[in-house]
């Protein structure tokens, strides 16, 4: 076992300095290869969704009730109309004229 041997504090200060910012560049490298794998892997079975502004939607949004079974409980909401669309994944959404517009993401709805 080799046992370092500095001649003051601050040269161990900064040795250690340099190891902890190459560990932390080690690890960022590490932290985007496996975003981008998993980027990858998601991108394979992803399918886009546009939805047209006008058209009917079921909304997912399971609701947890103590005592009844979540097999027996409705995961859908509506029929919803699709008003606008924010941007390629978000879409608002409204049940009725006059019911405020709820913001969804297209993962949790689907042609009505």
């Amino acid at each position: 076992m080799c046992k370092l041997v500095f001649d003051s504090e601050t040269e161990y200060a900064r040795e250690l300095e340099r190891k902890m910012d190459r560990l932390h560049l080690f690890a960022r490298e590490k932290l985007q290869q496996s975003s981008a794998t998993k980027k990858q892997r998601y991108d394979v079975t992803a399918v886009p969704t546009r939805f047209n502004v006008g058209s009917g939607v079921w909304l997912h949004n399971p609701k947890k009730k103590k005592g009844r079974s979540p097999k027996l409980a409705r995961e859908w909401e509506g029929p919803y109309v699709v008003v606008n669309h924010h941007n390629d994944v978000v879409v608002h959404i409204k049940r009725s004229a006059r019911s405020k517009p709820k913001i969804a993401h297209v993962n949790r709805v689907k042609t009505y």
